[in-house]
């Protein structure tokens, strides 16, 4: 049912703003890699804590194990795929029982004129852990015709119910002028479901179309444009689908897990809050659901909506059960709570995030995914970058990165910074070739020195920095106490023939002490 009325609607949309962030959620956005190309969704399966699986839209899937990235990939579909428009590899989910049956799951347009919709089950090959089968694929759904080459969506993810969800949008064009979004005789402009443990075509006995000529039995809920991401709260079952707008709109839609479907959202008739115009409409049904956030395109909010998950984590108690998402127009982030069935709290991010010391921001997100602890990681698609959200203690290299003036990579690390007296730096990946002496002050000179930036007169020097994987603690150099909000900057020193005396500076290691 429709919970606002027009008045209050039309309040929501010119009134609604969300409060700065005062600190209550203090957190950061910490690099984990920029060693994959266009990432847009990442899942880790149960019971394997040691692998992130990111899905990268040219139709590979990466594996990040024990921080670093494997050479080798997961999986390469590449040949299989049409990358036009908003097509490619969109969405990777492991079956629950993956670390007994191998089975997984992608999403992508295939090689075909219009980028037909695709879902696809994979298993992993029976020699190598860290390698899918390639010719275990079999088609789950699909391949669907598409007409034009947008409005694809495309996120996968399986409930606690054990049900595989799969977000599907209109396929274009502008307005959805076969009104596909509304006829449930069409399965795009929807979520569908799946139990990929039955036979195929694989539906739930419990959809709630089966069996009624009026309704394709895969459908869950209808009436999206574009949900290119979705999520699942894995404590609640609770659904939160971001719903790229037209125009006019973005919109963040929740489904309660005792909500019966099908979820009418209302698309082409509304565009979140606002009456879209179109012909044939009845807008504000009472039989139409409303977004618990509409916002307006503007340079405040943006211009596509990108979800976001609930947060589960431990590492940052305040965010904790808060729905967290962002828009890729703006690089904004934003997080809310859900209260009886209504949005409260509604927090911006974007200005902590952008100051919290570590010099660097995922801008343009067009993912997000959660690991087996609840942990949060934002993708940044242009930026090939993968970030996790940490406390704001944690740190890592800003600025072009820790590169010589070469190029070589110098120090791939991540760091944590232990309340006390306790600094531990972890160094995950340093060139051989390149390895040199850790340089650490209290205050930076902004000048340019090669590829990086200058300590004239650093406080501490450590010299031989471990090769490959390691660790420098750096208790014992270390002031007694170390004061509450200093500022502490890092960088590291090379030989470089080609610098100036010998040497190349690196982009320095920002960060601040609670």
């Amino acid at each position: 049912m429709r919970s606002l009325s027009l008045s209050a609607l039309v309040a929501l949309a010119v009134a609604f703003a969300a409060t700065p962030d005062t600190g209550a959620q203090v957190f950061s956005a910490m690099r984990v890699t920029r060693q994959i190309t266009e990432p847009v969704q990442l899942a880790q399966p149960v019971g394997d804590n040691d692998r992130l699986f990111v899905a990268s839209n040219p139709g590979r899937v990466k594996i990040i194990k024990n921080g670093a990235v494997l050479s080798q990939n997961f999986l390469d579909i590449t040949a299989d795929i049409n990358k036009a428009g908003e097509g490619g590899l969109l969405g990777l989910a492991f079956h629950p029982d993956y670390m007994t049956n191998g089975k997984f799951y992608v999403s992508f347009t295939a090689d075909t004129p219009q980028g037909d919709s695709v879902v696809a089950q994979f298993t992993v090959s029976a020699t190598n852990p860290d390698v899918a089968d390639p010719g275990s694929r079999v088609d789950i759904f699909g391949p669907l015709p598409q007409t034009h080459t947008g409005h694809k969506a495309g996120a996968l993810q399986f409930g606690p119910d054990g049900m595989l969800y799969f977000s599907i949008g209109d396929g274009g064009s502008s307005g959805d002028p076969d009104n596909r979004a509304q006829n449930l005789l069409d399965p795009r402009g929807k979520i569908l479901r799946f139990d990929v443990d039955a036979p195929f075509p694989h539906v739930p006995a419990d959809n709630p179309f089966v069996g009624n000529p009026n309704g394709l039995d895969e459908i869950w809920h209808y009436g999206l444009r574009n949900p290119y991401r979705f999520s699942i709260d894995p404590l609640t079952g609770d659904m939160f689908i971001a719903d790229v707008g037209q125009s006019t709109r973005e919109e963040v839609n929740y489904v309660a897990s005792t909500t019966p479907a099908p979820v009418n959202f209302g698309w082409r008739c509304m565009e979140g809050d606002i009456c879209s115009g179109l012909s044939g409409c009845t807008c504000f049904d009472l039989s139409l659901t409303d977004p618990v956030l509409a916002y307006p395109h503007s340079a405040d909010w943006g211009c596509a909506v990108m979800g976001g998950h609930v947060y589960r984590g431990s590492a940052i108690p305040s965010l904790y059960g808060r729905y967290f998402f962002g828009d890729h127009c703006t690089s904004k982030y934003w997080s809310f709570q859900i209260v009886n069935g209504a949005l409260t709290d509604l927090v911006q991010h974007t200005a902590m995030m952008q100051q919290s010391g570590m010099g660097f921001y995922p801008s343009l997100p067009t993912g997000f995914g959660t690991d087996n602890d609840g942990e949060l990681y934002i993708l940044d698609y242009y930026g090939d970058e993968t970030f996790k959200l940490v406390p704001y203690l944690a740190w890592s290299d800003v600025g072009s990165g820790l590169l010589g003036s070469n190029g070589v990579p110098i120090l791939n690390g991540l760091g944590t910074l232990e309340a006390g007296t306790d600094v531990t730096l972890t160094v995950t990946d340093v060139v051989p070739a390149a390895s040199g002496t850790l340089v650490i002050g209290f205050s930076e000179l902004a000048a340019p020195f090669k590829n990086g930036i200058l300590y004239p007169n650093p406080d501490i020097l450590i010299s031989g920095l471990p090769t490959g994987a390691g660790s420098i603690n750096l208790t014992s150099p270390w002031p007694a106490a170390v004061p509450s909000g200093l500022e502490l900057f890092f960088q590291v020193w090379t030989p470089d023939a080609g610098a100036i005396a010998g040497f190349s500076a690196t982009n320095g290691i920002m960060a601040i002490t609670p």
